[in-house]
């Protein structure tokens, strides 16, 4: 079943021409998080949508009311879901014209493979404005989904980017693993991170198993699986995450970019 969810953000601009318009769309790994490169999308992962809504009038409190529509379309154009949110109030204490605002949709596990488009529309009482994202969901597959890189262990404080002495905690959830015949998983995970030259920074990688002594609770589709990573210095780094299912011998690989700014 798909589901959809939206919301408003406030953000600092500087003025516009006062036209409604949605600009730097981009699929990201949470919020604010991550852009995520490529367009194909696992069974049971979210999918994050971000954008920038430009030409916003405020009332003289600095407030503005609008609403999100989502809209999902397969392949033939044919509409699957369509969600309208409510009326969502917001406040500019800031100034400017620019609100940042986001729709999640969740793809599940049901539904069929194949290219599917996501229009999202803005409305307020006298304007609107659209943009269209396309993603390609995949068959079933083992895989590494939901993925986020936040600065606390509930993932939520979703961030982009990072500053020397923060902990940055990656984590996602495993699907499309395989049971040995006493009903557990065994799989590996491996976290490298690499420096802007694509030289690991340490001898071995980070590792870790899921199996039979990790105590998994029967029926469990989706394992999470989170990993610590403490900020000593500056730089671009990425960090190179591969799953391997000892069962099935598929294996699966990420990489996320983690810039990390000096402190000041």
């Amino acid at each position: 079943m798909w589901t959809a969810a939206a919301a408003l953000l406030l953000s600092l601009a500087p003025h516009q021409d006062g036209k409604l318009s949605i600009s730097n769309l981009r699929a990201t790994y949470g919020v604010p998080g991550i852009v995520r490169e490529g367009n194909k999308v696992n069974p049971g992962d979210v999918l994050y949508l971000c954008f920038d809504v430009t030409g916003v009038k405020l009332d003289v409190e600095g407030r503005a009311t609008y609403s999100l529509t989502t809209e999902i379309k397969d392949g033939a154009g044919e509409v699957q879901f369509k969600h309208t949110g409510k009326p969502v109030t917001v406040q500019g204490l800031l100034g400017g014209d620019r609100i940042s605002a986001f729709s999640t949709v969740d793809v599940g596990t049901k539904q069929k493979a194949g290219d599917y488009s996501v229009q999202i529309t803005i409305k307020d009482e006298g304007a609107s404005a659209s943009t269209k994202a396309t993603f390609s969901l995949t068959e079933p597959d083992f895989a590494l989904v939901h993925v986020m890189t936040a600065l606390d262990a509930d993932r939520k404080g979703v961030a982009a980017s990072f500053t020397v002495g923060q902990t940055v905690y990656i984590s996602g959830q495993i699907v499309g693993f395989k049971k040995d015949n006493e009903g557990s998983p065994n799989i590996q995970v491996e976290l490298t991170i690499l420096d802007e030259t694509g030289t690991a920074t340490t001898k071995t990688p980070i590792t870790g198993n899921i199996d039979a002594k990790s105590k998994i609770p029967s029926g469990a589709e989706a394992l999470p699986v989170q990993v610590p990573v403490g900020l000593n210095r500056p730089g671009k780094f990425t960090a190179a995450i591969k799953i391997t299912d000892q069962i099935s011998g598929k294996t699966s690989s990420l990489k996320l970019p983690l810039v990390v700014s000096e402190a000041k």
